[in-house]
């Protein structure tokens, strides 16, 4: 199963060093990658392929706890929702 998923944090090493580790320790592969960096923040919209969507869902809900993570949602036909408050 496939989701896309966007990302919104802090444009800092440390932001994505953690994100990363979420989905490594979650069993999640990247499929696809796209980020940019607009002043102090950084948004990465990320196609993740996992076994469940219970996986999925996990990831998004640990992901919102991390430290300067703004938002995290996942992407719909329509779009993404991260970031949009």
């Amino acid at each position: 199963m496939r989701q896309t998923v966007s990302v919104e944090t802090a444009a800092s090493p440390d932001v994505l060093a953690r994100v990363t580790m979420l989905l490594a320790r979650g069993n999640l592969s990247v499929a696809d990658l796209h980020a940019e960096r607009e002043g102090v923040r950084f948004q990465m919209t990320m196609t993740l392929a996992a076994e469940s969507e219970r996986q999925l869902n996990r990831f998004i809900r640990q992901a919102e706890r991390l430290i300067d993570v703004y938002s995290v949602a996942p992407c719909s036909e329509k779009g993404c929702t991260a970031g949009q408050d």
